[in-house]
């Protein structure tokens, strides 16, 4: 990942998402097939992004008013990722019960820990909205 002014330590974590969506893409393309065995995403995955969240949620302000998106290139890049992801979010969820619904709190999981990874990739100086401020 070559974004510029993103911490080394969300490079890594987001290697292991890219491949993680391999697997995501792998469980939704196969149905279930009680003769076959089938690679799923597991709970521990959807475990592994809570942690993650929690990490980087222990060094950033509570919020006090809603994130605009943007601010540095990284940020900004990581906030576009997130509505992706909430798109295949809601594109999974209307798959119906065909779906893991391991896939769904993943993609679920995975949007929030991108919001989060965004606000660390500001350095608490993101853009935040002022309710009536064009008034």
């Amino acid at each position: 990942l070559t974004i510029d002014g993103l911490p080394d330590q969300y490079r890594e974590w987001l290697a292991r998402v890219q491949n993680d969506l391999f697997d995501v893409g792998a469980d939704i393309s196969a149905p279930h097939d009680p003769e076959r065995e089938r690679l799923r995403v597991l709970p521990e995955q959807i475990t592994w992004l809570e942690g993650r969240c929690d990490e980087v949620n222990e060094n950033l302000t509570p919020l006090k008013s809603f994130v605009l998106p943007g601010g540095t290139p990284a940020a900004a890049h990581l906030h576009v990722c997130r509505t992706v992801c909430r798109r295949a979010e809601r594109l999974a969820i209307a798959c119906g019960e065909e779906v893991n619904p391991e896939v769904v709190r993943y993609l679920n999981r995975l949007s929030d820990l991108l919001f989060i990874l965004s606000r660390g990739a500001n350095g608490g100086a993101e853009p935040l909205w002022e309710p009536g401020r064009y008034r």
